[in-house]
Formats: C-alpha cells, structure tokens, sequence
C-alpha cells in the first residue's frame, strides 16, 4: 500500500528562493516575509517563534528571530535589508501558523523602507512554480533541511 504524500503548492503572487526557502510578498514599498511549505514541512510542528520589535532595521541575512520546531530549532533571517514595521503578533502565541498556513495567517514580518532597488533580485517570481505542485518524499524533506543548515537558517 503506497502512503500518501503531502503535496505543496507556491501562490503567483508571491517571490521564493529555492535554496532559503523564504517567500516575500511585496506590498507597495514594504515586503511580507514567511517561510514556505517546504521549510515548515522539513521543520516538523513549530511549537515557539521568536521575531524582533517593530522598528528594527535590518539587513538581508541578519537574525530576525528563532524558531524551535520538533525536529529542530534553528535562526530566522531576513531575506529584505530594511526597517520591521511590524511583526505577525498571532504567529507569536500560535506558531503552528507557520504549519498550517504559511502563505497566509503564517507569515512572520513586515519590512519596510526597503534598502535597495531590487530588494527581490535573487528571489524567482511565484508564476514560474506555476506547474510545480511538488510531492516531496522523506529524503526532499531531508535535502531541505541540509540546506537550510548550510545556508545558515539553522543552527
């Protein structure tokens, strides 16, 4: 009997990057920033999140928090150079959020005042996962989760 593979999806209207597996959401000269259904799925159940005040300035790869999930605990970064305008305050107190809906009621800060031109360069529009629902077997999850201890995500 074959077991059933979650499958994930990527929304068009977000961008992602592959190797972090963080997703930003722009919003006029401000960006939302989550985790995607790969991070959260390599981490297991997220029990505790941690994210710095509103009006922290911030750079691309600067710790904006932790997160302790069961099969890890590990850094949050920020993918965005800018200023936090605020952070999600429901993730907080429910950080199973970051499970059940990463795109939406899960996304972890809000950054503004963004540093650069092209805050997004390195991030692939959500339009090119278009065809990419992924069924991820243990060992994806487990690539997943090497490379977000390579790239520094994880502690």
């Amino acid at each position: 009997m074959e077991t059933a593979k979650a499958v994930y999806f990527f929304p068009e209207d977000l961008y992602y990057h592959r190797e972090t597996h963080y997703w930003v959401r722009p919003s006029g000269s401000a960006a939302v920033v989550g985790l995607d259904a790969l991070a959260q799925a390599a981490m297991g159940d997220i029990v505790y999140i941690t994210l710095r005040e509103s009006g922290h300035t911030v750079r691309a790869g600067e710790r904006i928090g932790s997160v302790e999930a069961a099969k890890m605990v590990s850094f949050l970064v920020s993918p965005v150079s800018g200023r936090i305008l605020r952070r999600n305050e429901h993730v907080l107190r429910t950080p199973s959020l970051v499970n059940t809906d990463p795109y939406g009621r899960g996304w972890l800060v809000e950054v503004g005042e963004l540093a650069c031109n092209r805050p997004f360069g390195s991030y692939r529009p959500g339009e090119e996962f278009r065809d990419y629902p992924f069924k991820p077997t243990p060992d994806d999850l487990a690539l997943v989760r090497q490379e977000l201890q390579l790239d520094g995500l994880l502690s």
